[in-house]
């Protein structure tokens, strides 16, 4: 009898607890990825080069955001260029998992405002010059409003575009990089 209202009780919580870990796990990665935003003025001073916030796919196809440095010298984000690596040589940068999206409205978008999109090499990035102004790669000049990126689980997004979430309400973490680079993520929540 005891384990019978054990077993009802576990199939009673399950919905609760899955919800419970996924958003602590949008909360996490959410953190990382502040944390990897509001480094970029002291690494950028320290390296004494001008950096840039890409976002990118990896060849596993999960997204990652991937702190890129000028190492070529030009003023530009190009081929030349490489991700900046800490004291082990490891790059830094988030590296989102599969369960967490860049788009409230589709799974596979990237919902952004002020990042530049270059089709070429399918990457968004956003510059920091030695001026501490958020820039526009493509032109070198400062964004002119907040740069934005949403961040929410899988399952909080719908399947196909116009369609109806899986889990609600949708909560969603979102980015904002000022136009003098301040970067802070505000949390959302939709019915």
């Amino acid at each position: 009898m005891v384990l019978f209202i054990l077993g009802i009780v576990a199939i009673l919580a399950a919905p609760a607890i899955q919800r419970t870990t996924r958003v602590a796990q949008l909360q996490g990665v959410s953190t990382e990825l502040t944390n990897l935003a509001q480094s970029v003025p002291a690494l950028s001073k320290k390296r004494d080069r001008f950096l840039y916030l890409v976002i990118n796919t990896k060849a596993d196809g999960r997204r990652a955001v991937t702190i890129v440095g000028d190492t070529n010298g030009d003023g530009a984000l190009g081929a030349g260029d490489n991700p900046e690596n800490d004291a082990a040589g490891n790059p830094f940068e988030v590296v989102i998992p599969k369960d967490i999206v860049l788009s409230t409205a589709d799974r596979t978008a990237v919902q952004n405002q002020f990042w530049f999109f270059n089709s070429g090499t399918n990457t968004y990035s956003l510059g920091y010059d030695f001026f501490g102004r958020t820039t526009d790669p493509s032109t070198g000049k400062q964004i002119a409003g907040t740069a934005t990126l949403s961040l929410t689980h899988r399952e909080m997004a719908p399947e196909v575009p116009g369609g109806v979430p899986n889990m609600k309400p949708v909560l969603n973490y979102q980015l904002n990089i000022a136009p003098l680079w301040t970067a802070v993520t505000k949390r959302v929540t939709k019915p």
